[in-house]
């Protein structure tokens, strides 16, 4: 986890200042590492064609032989099939930012469902994984509570992927330097474990966890309204 944290840290520092596409740039400059990160990384796909409101997309998937008599999705993903439904039926798979592993992932991956009606199937094969790495870009416009909700947004929904509560988790967000409050939305979730890389018009604030499912949700900065 700390190599993750220096990686990061060093690429962040790189950046010199706002960028459109920064999920992209640091993607790109994590390329040359030791460890393997993988940006888009599936973590959860549709469980039935039941959730598909689109009939072209059914039709596709079908085609694909990714439905079984039920009408429901493999629990074996192949590296294509999995591409093909994150190119082609994007409000059908679930992404990590970047997720930060071991080794290059095997394949077929799985993905399993907890009860029938399911929406989503969730993946399980995560022995390699060190952390999931997550990422949000905010304007000018932007306030200490609007930050909030979006981080909150974005730990709630990882830790639905049960298997990711036990591994790392790293948080980065791009603020201009004009909007307030950051420091303190992050030393809340993150206490000590926050880092902040500074250019001349922007901060990059990092946070992290050893374990996701250590991160306390339960108060908030900015109570929720009524």
């Amino acid at each position: 986890m700390q190599e993750v944290i220096e990686d990061l840290k060093e690429v962040l520092g790189a950046l010199q200042g706002y960028h459109d596409s920064f999920r992209e740039r640091i993607i790109s400059e994590l390329g040359d590492k030791k460890i393997h990160y993988k940006g888009a990384y599936p973590i959860a796909v549709v469980h039935s064609k039941t959730r598909i409101k689109e009939p072209h997309i059914v039709a596709s998937l079908t085609s694909r032989g990714l439905f079984d008599a039920e009408g429901l999705t493999p629990s074996s993903w192949s590296r294509e099939d999995l591409e093909f439904l994150q190119y082609n039926c994007e409000a059908y798979i679930q992404e990590s930012s970047i997720m930060a592993l071991a080794c290059e992932p095997s394949y077929p991956r799985i993905f399993t469902n907890k009860y029938p009606k399911d929406r989503w199937k969730k993946f399980q094969d995560v022995e390699h994984v060190i952390a999931t790495i997550e990422m949000a870009a905010f304007g000018e416009e932007a306030d200490k509570c609007a930050l909030e909700f979006y981080l909150r947004e974005v730990m709630r929904k990882r830790k639905e992927v049960s298997v990711l509560k036990g591994v790392g988790y790293l948080y980065i967000a791009q603020i201009p330097k004009s909007v307030e409050g950051a420091s303190e939305v992050f030393a809340h979730y993150f206490k000590e474990q926050v880092a902040m890389i500074e250019h001349e018009n922007v901060t990059y604030f990092m946070g992290w966890s050893e374990k996701l499912k250590d991160i306390n949700m339960r108060y908030f900065v900015c109570k929720p309204e009524m």
